[in-house]
């Protein structure tokens, strides 16, 4: 019943800003209208920023996922505790994982199966969402902050499992275009995906 609370209201939530910054939707899929600009984006461009497999993970370690845990379990009062069960396999898997190329959306579909393990007892849910958070992070810098707000907030929703993957790839399409408008601009893409401004 959460679930589908969290995905109604994010629905109507998307809606008010889709007619606040004018972004056309049609029968709930999410439609990105073209940013003004001097030329066509091509979708090489879009390709290179969210689809060309990168390794996305590879500024994560396990012990940063670690320190992730430890902060969140400090704010809430509790002890950092590995759960028996999972914890071992999960940091494995996430080794194996740290230098693969992937997506975007794979590496979060990643941390949502690991967020589904449950290696941490307390905080598991926080720590990933914020490893999610992270991952886009470069993404976003440059947009206004209630956009990248919608952005950070989508992926570690996505995460968690409060919005449907449908919903998050109908986000990212939203800004696809503006982070390919970016690299159109000789900005450089870097190995692990993030956009960095010429210098």
């Amino acid at each position: 019943m959460r679930q589908s609370s969290g995905v109604a209201f994010f629905r109507s939530f998307s809606d008010t800003l889709a007619r606040a910054f004018r972004w056309p939707r049609s029968s709930g899929d999410f439609t990105a209208a073209a940013p003004p600009q001097a030329r066509p984006v091509t979708d090489s461009e879009r390709k290179a920023i969210l689809s060309a497999p990168r390794p996305w993970l590879s500024e994560f370690s396990w012990d940063k996922v670690l320190n992730f845990n430890q902060s969140q379990c400090q704010l809430q009062n509790t002890q950092p505790l590995p759960n028996a069960e999972s914890y071992e396999m999960v940091r494995q898997l996430w080794d194996k994982r740290l230098s693969q190329q992937m997506s975007l959306v794979k590496a979060l579909d990643f941390c949502k199966e690991c967020h589904d393990q449950s290696p941490f007892v307390f905080s598991n849910s926080s720590t990933f969402c914020m490893v999610a958070k992270a991952l886009v992070e470069e993404l976003v810098k440059d947009l206004p902050a209630v956009e990248a707000h919608i952005v950070r907030s989508t992926t570690a929703n996505y995460v968690s499992g409060r919005v449907s993957k449908r919903e998050l790839i109908g986000i990212l399409r939203i800004y696809e275009s503006k982070w390919s408008a970016l690299a159109g601009k000789s900005a450089h893409i870097s190995g692990n995906g993030h956009v960095e401004k010429p210098t």
